[in-house]
């Protein structure tokens, strides 16, 4: 048909060399051969019954007059005939040109393929093979994302790693299989990584009788993506089908990576005046972090330099809390850092940093390279740390370098001869009169050394924060008085200036000066002998009161391990590091502990103290073999041993402040003691109430294990956190710059508080964990009353009322939780009846002692302080009484607290001046003279080497 048509549009003739009248005779049969081709395509395509009403037979005569029955048209006649030149012209173009085309590459590729006969074309771009795609995104439970349906993508999706991606697609035509091909990016060109294949399944029958699609026709899958790639669906009639030679197959199809960075932390510097401190005290560490998905913890890391820049001992982590509901995107948190727990022993520059771990479970294709989660660091912060105990224990050795000083000075100045008159001639009296001078005047300079470091001892004392005012005081008293002595004998010296005693009268004023300086001398001497007794005192004192810190100190440390390891056997992992420092704090003090008490035996013998204690508790704590325990994971045998080392610990500090106590101290008032019995007793009383605060917080743990998986209503869970939401706005609202510190403090863990509340882990039929709920609201409550504490006026009406409805929230959340009673196995009936007697006990103790006389040196907040603690024991004791774990703990907090605040008023306020030790007169009439004249002899007859027994009695005596 398309050859007829061709031909009749041609006007042509259709033979060479035609007549004018044939001419005009072709133009006619060219159209007449064009209706003849479609009367017989017609004739063809009609049925003979339903043809329309016409001769069949005219129709075919009409044809074959034509000469068209066969339709075998000769394409040449719709085409010109070239004249002779233009062939050439045309045949030489065609040369050339094909010349030119066979010299290129693509001109050789196109003959070979014409050669071969093969298809060359590029293959058509596939079509989709279905009439609907839905992909259904599962993300992954850290990023806190809800599940995602995306109908008929027509770009490139961005999705996390670990995203599950389910596709349901309807297709265009049947297929006996259904498979998804995913070919991952490249990332190493050496190391393509290999496709997945997803083997797609056919639905099951929608039981709708108005389904749209064929159930045939829909298929479902799904796979979990890992990286960035592309996609593709293939139809398989045979599942050995090669890939290649699939031909239905849809276009590819793009995922791309959302990328999960790591997270970012900044570490806010300390203020100038934090950025030293003691190693007993605390600093406050704030940061903030954030991550795309969530920071779920943070890490508190430092080293300790040396004093050549080298890092000492490594590097320490502790933990440093966890973020609000597990995991946030965004954290502001503050980081109470103890650093006692820092085992150092001089004064240290210590480097910390803050590291942050987000929540990333490493679900793409190249793992994290610590994982879980990626981690970020701060910029590191430096804080000089003074150890004071250590500072104190130098100042100690350097007051007994200084009495041991001043009794050789005064052994000098016993034995010395140059104040004496020779029985020799006159001449002989002349030649040694310069040596006698030249020694009392050296005698005279190692008194001004004395005094030097008298002085240095004064200023370093003055600065030490563990010596009382009053032996400062003492020890200027001694400087001063022997600072006046040695003025005068200065002013003696002075007479006589260096070289003048060989000038004209020289000699009588050198014999006159010695004399005046042989009666400055017992001046001297009984002075000494006072001081010496002053400064011995002093020694001792401070070596006792060094014990008593240090055992007051390791008492706390291990009560701290205790505290840690009973954390541990409820589960938390995360005290383990701190459990690592406090055991080699511990073992520190142990072994400063064992110093003191060889000083002590050293200077007063063993008769000051019973050693059974101490040997009790040093083999205890040399025998506690904590960590070996632990990483055999026999947590219950290492908590035994730190109780039993926590008694002997309380053993030996009741020994020792016994003998405190018992010990003569002539410089000791009435008033003094009854200063220390009331700080024993008080100090008792803090340490047994710990005691009853350590046994009901173990049966909080039991319960808080009993009823950890309970969930609170959906309504319940969003009351509260509406009510959090609310609570944090108004807590805001309130100016904190008119708060104290601590007030300050408290409010900023109230608001964090409110945030762990808002931001409570749900699960996926909305519910939280009813004990965080409460725990939640029980630590917002705690600490809006501290920031009440802190405030006045308008400020402090608000965080009352505030106050009060934190206390209504924790008790409505309370009221969804079992009690005890109901949870805790039976035997736990007879440990509340026990621990509620031993706390009616230490009320009436405590009640006893504020009656005690001695109680009449409590200051008024000491007083405050008391009766705070006796309403913290009595609401501590009915807690226990009703099994209502949280008021019992809570009661006694407040008992310890308030015991605490009544020692630190006793400490803090200032105490009698002290009795003179040994008034003014000398206390040569108390001594025993004959062996004080029997070393004198001694020196005087021979070489000191030679009587260095007698010489140490004579000491010995001197000191006792």
């Amino acid at each position: 048909m398309a050859v007829a048509r061709s031909v009749a549009a041609h006007r042509g003739p259709l033979r060479a060399r035609a007549t004018p009248r044939e001419r005009e005779r072709d133009a006619t049969l060219r159209h007449e051969l064009l209706g003849a081709t479609e009367l017989w395509l017609d004739l063809e395509r009609e049925p003979a019954d339903e043809g329309p009403a016409r001769s069949r037979e005219l129709a075919a005569a009409y044809v074959r007059r034509i000469g068209v029955a066969t339709l075998d048209l000769d394409p040449r006649l719709g085409a010109h005939r070239p004249k002779l030149w233009s062939r050439l012209l045309a045949a030489t173009l065609a040369v050339a040109g094909l010349t030119t085309l066979m010299s290129t590459a693509w001109g050789q590729q196109a003959l070979l393929i014409t050669l071969a006969g093969a298809d060359a074309r590029p293959p058509p771009p596939p079509q989709d093979v279905w009439t609907r795609l839905e992909l259904e995104l599962d993300y992954p439970d850290y990023t806190q994302r809800a599940p995602r349906v995306v109908p008929n993508p027509s770009g490139a999706l961005r999705i996390p790693a670990g995203t599950e991606v389910r596709l349901t697609m309807d297709l265009e035509e049947p297929a006996e299989h259904v498979r998804v091909v995913f070919v991952p990016d490249s990332v190493e060109l050496a190391a393509a990584p290999e496709p997945e294949f997803i083997e797609l399944a056919p639905l099951e029958p929608d039981p709708k009788p108005e389904a749209e699609v064929e159930e045939a026709l829909r298929w479902t899958g799904s796979f979990t993506f890992r990286g960035a790639g592309s996609w593709i669906a293939v139809l398989l009639d045979d599942p050995d089908t090669p890939l290649a030679r699939a031909a239905r197959r849809s276009p590819p199809m793009r995922l791309e990576l959302e990328p999960d960075g790591p997270p970012e932390v900044e570490l806010l510097p300390l203020p100038e005046a934090q950025r030293e401190a003691s190693e007993t005290q605390a600093v406050d560490l704030r940061f903030s972090a954030r991550d795309d998905f969530g920071v779920v913890q943070a890490e508190l890391v430092y080293e300790i330099d040396g004093e050549d820049g080298s890092v000492e001992g490594g590097r320490v982590r502790l933990p440093a809390g966890t973020a609000p509901g597990g995991a946030a995107r965004r954290w502001q948190h503050r980081h109470r850092w103890d650093l006692s727990t820092i085992p150092i022993e001089d004064r240290s520059e210590v480097s910390y940093w803050i590291e942050v771990r987000d929540n990333d479970p490493g679900l793409g294709r190249t793992p994290l390279d610590d994982g879980p989660g990626k981690v970020a660091s701060s910029a590191r912060q430096r804080l000089l740390v003074r150890d004071d105990e250590a500072e104190h224990a130098a100042n100690i050795r350097d007051l007994q370098t200084i009495r041991d000083g001043a009794v050789d000075l005064l052994a000098v100045r016993l034995t010395t001869k140059v104040f004496d008159e020779p029985t020799s001639d006159a001449t002989n009296r002349l030649i040694q009169l310069p040596a006698r001078l030249d020694r009392a005047r050296r005698i005279h300079l190692a008194s001004a050394e004395l005094l030097t470091m008298l002085a240095d001892a004064v200023d370093a004392l003055a600065v030490d924060a563990m010596v009382a005012e009053r032996d400062v005081e003492t020890l200027a008293g001694i400087h001063a008085r022997l600072l006046e002595l040695h003025r005068e004998e200065l002013a003696l010296h002075e007479e006589l200036p260096v070289g003048s005693e060989f000038d004209e009268g020289g000699v009588r004023k050198a014999h006159k000066l010695l004399a005046k300086l042989g009666r400055h001398n017992k001046k001297e001497v009984e002075a000494l002998e006072d001081e010496i007794i002053r400064l011995d005192d002093l020694v001792d004192g401070q070596i006792i009161e060094r014990m008593e810190a240090l055992v007051a100190r390791l008492q706390a440390s291990q009560q701290k391990l205790v505290d840690k390891l009973e954390q541990l056997a409820a589960g938390d992992e995360s005290v383990r590091p701190e459990i690592e420092q406090l055991e080699q704090r511990i073992r520190e003090d142990t072994r400063r502990l064992q110093q003191a008490q060889a000083q002590l035996s050293k200077e007063v013998g063993e008769e000051w103290m019973n050693l059974d204690a101490y040997k009790a508790m040093e083999a205890r704590m040399r025998s506690q073999q904590l960590l070996e325990q632990l990483q055999r994971g026999d947590v219950e045998g290492a908590l035994e041993q730190a109780r039993d080392g926590l008694d002997a610990i309380r053993q030996l500090r009741e020994q020792v402040q016994r003998s405190g106590a018992e010990a003569p101290s002539p410089a000791l008032s009435e008033e003094d003691r009854k200063r220390m019995k009331l700080l024993r007793e008080l100090s008792r009383l803090q340490d047994e109430e710990a005691g009853v605060r350590a046994e009901a917080q173990k049966l909080h743990e039991q319960w808080r294990a009993s009823v950890g998986d309970q969930r609170a209503e959906t309504d319940a869970t969003e009351r509260a956190k509406q009510e959090a939401e609310k609570l944090r706005e108004e807590v805001e609202a309130v100016n904190d710059a008119r708060l104290s510190r601590e007030g300050r403090t408290a409010w900023e863990d109230a608001r964090e508080a409110l945030d762990a509340l808002d931001a409570a882990p749900e699960d996926a039929d909305g519910q939280a964990g009813q004990l965080e709920l409460f725990e939640a609201a029980q630590r917002a409550n705690e600490a809006l009353r501290r920031a009440k504490a802190g405030a006045e006026g308008d400020e402090a009406k608000a965080l009352d009322e505030l106050a009060k409805r934190a206390a209504r929230l924790q008790t409505e959340l309370r009221g969804e939780l079992p009690d005890p009673e109901d949870t805790l196995p039976p035997e736990s009936t007879e440990q509340f009846e026990a621990l509620s007697e031993r706390q009616e006990t230490l009320r009436e103790r405590s009640r006893e002692l504020l009656d005690d006389p001695a109680a009449d040196l409590l200051p008024d907040a000491g007083e405050a302080a008391m009766r705070s603690a006796d309403e913290g024991m009595q609401r501590a004791g009915q807690g226990l009484d009703d099994a209502a774990l949280d008021d019992a703990l809570d009661g006694a907090s407040r008992a310890w607290q308030g015991l605490q605040r009544a020692i630190d008023s006793l400490r803090q306020s200032s105490p009698p001046p002290p009795q003179s030790s040994g008034g003014e007169s000398s206390t040569e009439a108390d001594r025993d003279r004959s062996l004080r004249d029997q070393v004198v002899e001694a020196m005087r007859e021979g070489d000191r080497d030679d009587f260095d027994a007698d010489t140490k009695r004579y000491y010995e005596e001197l000191l006792r």
